[in-house]
């Protein structure tokens, strides 16, 4: 890359490095007379996070450590910083700052006008990590620290020692830690027994003093999770550190003790810990993000005679899921009624109305569309059999004396559900629906000038089951400069492939039924056109709809 090309090009033996807050010369052949023990040290490669868009250029040391964990030492001596065309810093004639602890930065409205910052890579002066490199050295170990444990607990005493060397670094932990056991605590009646271990001074744990539980903490992107709490019963117990890992002496392993793992953004997890007759226990957690509650299914509305049941379900989805339903009648809160599904038996004409869920847990609450319950009376017809007016146009000459017109009633049925002949099972959906339909119709001779037109007329309407409607939507996918069709890709919609194009770049989808927005995602098997979401519109009361989809091209790489 360029970093190589450009290291081999230095022709200047002087450098300007950051020390000790200002600008120094540094002689990269003799050693500069203010880095000292200069063998034990050497620079790192050169880094660029960063662009000059924006802000400026930040080549920060907290974000380079994330992209290159153990590539800069904990604590650099010093920093250089160049431009991407090889100019030093100190030369560009541009305000930047610069702290080795910190890192670098160029702030785009601190330089003249009309001008922003370059584009910067950084370097630092690390003590070499190498075998050979001298070694500080310890001083003698402090006495133990007392113990820090309460009555019947378990802490851990804790030891300090110095490095005597000015100049080098202490290689080795400078704090030792021991387990202790506070003091026996003075017991009152305590009714928890321990399988396993003996019981704390609080009575509500058991206490296994010579076993360890060790873990693992990962956030839901397989990263560390650093600073998660670890509880158990509501108490915390330790933090996990920088790797995501806590320790925490006295678990008892006995297959009953539930930990609670707690981390921002993500949903809390009980684990618990496995029995085990060793001394250490080992827990690994995968933690999931928040997800908000969300509706999978909505309640179904219904018809029913007097006497018989319904029931309505609701199916809500989230992470963590939902702890807490409601259910409302006519904006109403029905009392008792804390499930998923509400089931209603022997149906009162009061109990008719509309219907919803409220679902609710720690990350939100939602609620469900509104279902309409229609009652009706044991002896009352579910279905007026008598037709409702239609009106349909004749042809021009076939004008009609009885109505001084060119129209003609046909009669129709209401396009409303009926209860037709259920059986007593009580479902969210019906197995089948019924509703208002013709049950009777008369062929008429309609006289018209030199010829008899025959005439279908509704006569009398019944329940029968409904007619199933189909919405479709087809289409054809391709390219927006030239037409050239995306051939065989996939289409998915909420993240499930659902059907393919055709060589021709067609496809046909049959949208499932509650379905209020239809949003495909079109992806190219061959890589050729960009991914694309479209919200496609349908007829809900079925029918086909026909769509052209136009995609974008993918630009040629650089």
């Amino acid at each position: 890359g360029w970093l190589r090309t450009c290291i081999k090009c230095v022709v200047s033996p002087c450098i300007y490095v950051y020390v000790a807050g200002s600008w120094q010369k540094y002689n990269t052949e003799s050693g500069s007379p203010v880095l000292h023990s200069d063998d034990n040290y050497e620079w790192t490669t050169w880094f660029n996070v960063d662009h000059p868009g924006g802000r400026g250029d930040y080549e920060q040391l907290e974000a380079i450590r994330f992209y290159y964990r153990t590539r800069v030492c904990e604590t650099p001596r010093a920093i250089e910083a160049r431009t991407t065309d090889w100019i030093s810093a100190r030369d560009t004639g541009e305000k930047i700052h610069a702290d080795p602890t910190v890192g670098f930065w160029c702030l785009n409205e601190e330089q003249g006008p009309g001008r922003n910052c370059s584009n910067y890579a950084v370097r630092f002066l690390c003590l070499k990590e190498i075998s050979m490199a001298i070694q500080g050295t310890w001083g003698p170990w402090s006495n133990w620290g007392p113990c820090p444990a309460l009555c019947d607990q378990v802490g851990m005493q804790l030891r300090y020692r110095s490095c005597t060397s000015q100049m080098l670094t202490c290689s080795g932990p400078k704090i030792e830690e021991k387990p202790c056991n506070g003091a026996e605590c003075t017991k009152a009646d305590c009714s928890l027994h321990c399988v396993m271990g003996r019981v704390n001074a609080d009575c509500d744990a058991c206490m296994c003093e010579e076993h360890i539980l060790l873990g693992s903490v990962r956030s839901a992107g397989g990263l560390n999770a650093e600073g998660a709490a670890i509880l158990r019963s509501g108490k915390l117990l330790t933090l996990t550190d920088h790797n995501g890992h806590f320790r925490i002496p006295g678990i008892c392993p006995d297959g009953n003790t539930t930990m609670t793992v707690s981390l921002q953004g993500h949903a809390s997890l009980d684990v618990v810990v496995p029995f085990s007759s060793g001394r250490t226990s080992v827990l690994s957690v995968q933690l999931k993000r928040v997800e908000k509650l969300h509706i999978l299914r909505n309640p179904e509305s219904k018809t029913r005679r007097e006497g018989q049941s319904a029931a309505f379900c609701c199916k809500v989805a989230g992470t963590p899921q939902a702890d807490k339903y409601q259910w409302f009648h006519n904006n109403n809160l029905l009392e008792l009624r804390s499930e998923s599904t509400l089931v209603l038996k022997d149906l009162r004409p009061e109990q008719a109305g509309e219907y919803y869920c409220r679902a609710s847990g720690p990350s939100g609450a939602v609620k469900t569309k509104l279902a309409t319950l229609t009652i009706i009376g044991r002896d009352v017809h579910s279905c007026n059999p008598k037709p409702e007016s239609h009106l349909i146009r004749l042809p021009h000459d076939c004008y009609q004396n009885s109505t001084n017109s060119l129209y003609y009633d046909v009669g129709k049925c209401p396009s409303t559900t009926c209860p037709g002949q259920l059986d007593n099972g009580i479902r969210c959906n019906d197995n089948v629906a019924y509703c208002c339909g013709v049950a009777k119709m008369e062929e008429r001779q309609l006289l018209c000038q030199g010829y008899q037109l025959p005439t279908m007329v509704v006569t009398k309407c019944g329940c029968q089951k409904c007619v199933d409607t189909k919405a479709i939507v087809h289409g054809r996918a391709t390219a927006a400069d030239n037409g050239e069709p995306m051939r065989f890709g996939h289409i998915f919609r909420n993240g499930v492939r659902i059907s393919r194009t055709g060589y021709k770049g067609t496809f046909s989808i049959q949208v499932p039924p509650d379905t209020e927005r239809l949003v495909l995602t079109f992806v190219d098997n061959m890589q050729k056109f960009v991914n694309t979401t479209k919200l496609l519109l349908f007829n809900t009361k079925g029918g086909a709809v026909y769509h052209e989809v136009k995609l974008l091209r993918k630009k040629t790489p650089v």
